[in-house]
C-alpha cells in the first residue's frame, strides 16, 4: 500500500518518467493521425500522463521560482521558433489565408484553441496554467495533509466536469481545476507508487498479465467504447481511473523491458521523444495543416514524417535556447542562474540545464554518472557531496 504521508519524495531513477511522457508524446501523435485506422480509444491516457509526469516530478524537485519561470520561457521560446518556421511554409502554400502575427501572439483563443498554423494547443494552456498554480500554490501543498488534498481535488475536478459539460457545454478540459484530481495524484502518489514498481520485482510479469487483461476488457466494451471515444469526457473520474490504469501498465512494462534488456533501440527512441515532447504536440499538428493544404493527407507519411522532423528539429531548437540563454546570463538578465549541462541518465536524453541548487540532488541520485559530473563540474571528490 502507497503511503499517504506528506513527506519527501523517494528517490528513483527518472527514466520511467522519460519512457511515460514519450510515450504520452508518440501516443498524441498517432492518436490525431490515426495510422492504420488505429482506433483512438487507446491513446486518449496521453494528457493524463503528461499531467502525472508533469507534478510528479515537480514533487521530486526542488521547484522555485526561477526554475518555474524558466520552463515558462522555454514554452515561449519554443512556439515562436515554430511559428518562424512554418509561417514562411504557410504563406507559400495555396489557398491558405495569413491570419497575421498579432492574433498568433496576441490573442488567447487563437494561440492555444483555433491556431490557424497548429490547431488546438489547449495542452499548452493546461501546462501553463499548471506551471502559474505551481508558481503560487508549492507552499501549500507540502504542507497540507496529502489524503485531504486529493479527496479536495476529487471533489473539484468532479464538480467543474459537470458545470462544464452539461451547463456550459464549452471548455472541457481546457479549466485547470478540471485536472486537479489528476495533478494532486501526480504529486502525492505518484513518485511513490513508481518507487514502489520499480522494488516490486517479484511477479511483475503476472501483475502485466493482470492489468493487460482488465485494461483488453474495458476496451473492448461497448460501455467504456463509447465513454472513452468522447474526448470531452477525458477528466471524468471513470476516464481517470482508466488512464491510470495503463500509465501503471506502462511503468510496469519498462521495468520488465530494462531487466531482460528488450527493445533497446525502441527504448532510447522513446526516451528522445520525451526530450521533445513540445516540439511534437505542437509541431505535429503544423505538419498536417500544411500537408492538407497541399492535398497530401496519409495517415502513415504524416506519422512518420511528423516524428522524424520533429526530432530532428528539436536538437536544433534545444541547442538555440541553451545559447540564448546562455547570452541572457552572459548579459545578466537573471542573475542566479548557475547553469551547467549535464547527461540524463536516459540513454540519448540531455537533461535541460540545472542550476546549482538541483545539482546536489542530481548527484546523490545519479551515482553511478558521479565521474561524468565530476568532470563536467571539476569536483575532484564527488563523493562529499554524496552525503
Amino acid at each position: 500500500m502507497i503511503s499517504m504521508s506528506n513527506t519527501s519524495a523517494p528517490s528513483i531513477r527518472e527514466e520511467v518518467y522519460d519512457w511515460l511522457r514519450g510515450l504520452a508524446s508518440i501516443a498524441v501523435v498517432l492518436g490525431h493521425f490515426k495510422p492504420f485506422g488505429l482506433p483512438k480509444i487507446y491513446l486518449v491516457w496521453s494528457v493524463h500522463a503528461f499531467v502525472l509526469v508533469t507534478l510528479a516530478l515537480a514533487a521530486r524537485r526542488n521547484l522555485d521560482f526561477k526554475k518555474i519561470i524558466r520552463a515558462l520561457s522555454y514554452v515561449a521560446f519554443v512556439y515562436v521558433a515554430l511559428v518562424v518556421t512554418f509561417r514562411p511554409l504557410f504563406l507559400l502554400s495555396p489557398n491558405f489565408p495569413d491570419p497575421g502575427l498579432g492574433p498568433l501572439f496576441l490573442h488567447v483563443r487563437t494561440v492555444f484553441i483555433e491556431n490557424p498554423y497548429f490547431a488546438h494547443l489547449w495542452y499548452i494552456l493546461i501546462y501553463f496554467q499548471i506551471l502559474i498554480f505551481l508558481l503560487f500554490a508549492l507552499p501549500l501543498l507540502k504542507r497540507i495533509s496529502a489524503a485531504m488534498a486529493i479527496a479536495v481535488a476529487l471533489v473539484i475536478s468532479q464538480a467543474v466536469f459537470w458545470v462544464t459539460h452539461y451547463l456550459l457545454k464549452s471548455a472541457e478540459s481546457t479549466l485547470l481545476p478540471s485536472w486537479f484530481f489528476v495533478m494532486a495524484v501526480g504529486y502525492y502518489i505518484m513518485p511513490r507508487m513508481m518507487e514502489k514498481i520499480r522494488s516490486a520485482e517479484s511477479g511483475r510479469v503476472l501483475r502485466c498479465l493482470a492489468v493487460f487483461t482488465v485494461l483488453g476488457f474495458i476496451y473492448a466494451h461497448p460501455y467504456f467504447k463509447e465513454l472513452l471515444g468522447v474526448s470531452k469526457n477525458r477528466v471524468f473520474v471513470l476516464n481517470t481511473a482508466i488512464s491510470f490504469l495503463v500509465v501503471y501498465f506502462l511503468a510496469e512494462i519498462y521495468f520488465v523491458f530494462k531487466k531482460i534488456n528488450l527493445l533497446k533501440r525502441p527504448m532510447q527512441f522513446v526516451f528522445f521523444a520525451s526530450r521533445c515532447t513540445l516540439i511534437l504536440y505542437i509541431g505535429h499538428q503544423g505538419v498536417e495543416k500544411l500537408f492538407v493544404a497541399h492535398g497530401w493527407g496519409d495517415p502513415v507519411v504524416l506519422t512518420v514524417f511528423s516524428l522524424t522532423v520533429g526530432l530532428l528539429y528539436c536538437n536544433w531548437t534545444h541547442h538555440l535556447f541553451f545559447v540564448f540563454e546562455k547570452q541572457l546570463n552572459r548579459w545578466n538578465f537573471f542573475p542566479g542562474f548557475s547553469q551547467v549541462k549535464i547527461q540524463e541518465s536516459a540513454p540519448q536524453v540531455r537533461r535541460l540545464i540545472l542550476s546549482e541548487a538541483e545539482m546536489e540532488i542530481v548527484l546523490s541520485r545519479e551515482v553511478d554518472l558521479e565521474n561524468d559530473l565530476s568532470n563536467t563540474l571539476n569536483l575532484k571528490h564527488p563523493e562529499s557531496h554524496l552525503k
